[in-house]
């Protein structure tokens, strides 16, 4: 098999340019391949480290690190670590993973968002390892917030508002209390005793207590479902 001869560097800078004119997207990739290969190795940056004597708090870089992202002390890294600065690997402390989380569901970002504010901080994690810590500790770590949280408002007001879902018309049931704090919201296809009793029994599963006065509009559904899971409670109905 012939080989062909390595172009010279008039004929490489001619073809990226053909490239980065008709595939745009393509070249881009090119060259974040090339840096990613660029990149100095975990020993390199630890020596350029110890060089150049960066010192954050605490004992060494990874508690200087934990400390700035889960306390905001003033005493971390004055600017964000890059992947020559030694990077954080495997395996990975439990208060970056927690954070990790914080992350994702806190402000709604995405796993490669979070990645990427990750690598801001000289952690080298995929977007599917943050995948795989949101499904696992997600859940664990909503409802230890939860229990945190303080208690709600004893009135709570009751709605439901028509949408439509892939045309049908569902309702979305909608309970808050009288600080505007959203207490729970539940998607049904019926409006009627039945699925007002299923929305009471999901707002006594996750608020372990029942209210003192609860504010309807004039649905019939509500208070025949209030007869049979709340007999006590004040009813208020007013037209909405």
């Amino acid at each position: 098999m012939s080989q062909y001869p390595a172009p010279t560097p008039p004929a490489m800078h001619a073809i990226k340019t053909v490239v980065a004119t008709l595939f745009p997207s393509i070249s881009l990739v090119i060259e974040q391949v090339v840096q990613a290969n660029n990149r100095p190795t975990y020993a390199e940056g630890k020596q350029r480290r110890s060089e150049a004597s960066y010192q954050p708090s605490g004992n060494n870089w990874r508690a200087g690190y934990l400390e700035t992202c889960t306390s905001g002390s003033e005493g971390g890294p004055q600017k964000p670590l890059s992947f020559g600065e030694g990077a954080v690997t495997p395996p990975y402390p439990p208060a970056m993973i927690s954070h990790a989380v914080w992350l994702s569901f806190r402000f709604s970002l995405s796993v490669r968002d979070v990645e990427e504010l990750l690598a801001q901080r000289g952690v080298v994690v995929s977007y599917e390892t943050v995948r795989q810590w949101c499904l696992k500790f997600g859940q664990t770590d909503a409802n230890e917030l939860r229990r945190r949280r303080p208690r709600c408002g004893d009135t709570w007001h009751l709605d439901e508002v028509s949408l439509k879902i892939n045309g049908k018309t569902h309702s979305l049931w909608r309970a808050v209390d009288q600080d505007g704090n959203v207490l729970d919201i539940l998607v049904q296809s019926r409006r009627s005793k039945q699925a007002a009793k299923r929305f009471f029994r999901k707002l006594l599963k996750g608020l372990q207590y029942v209210p003192r006065v609860i504010i309807t509009d004039t649905l019939k559904s509500y208070n025949a479902a209030k007869r049979d899971i709340w007999p006590g409670v004040e009813h208020q109905q007013q037209k909405g």
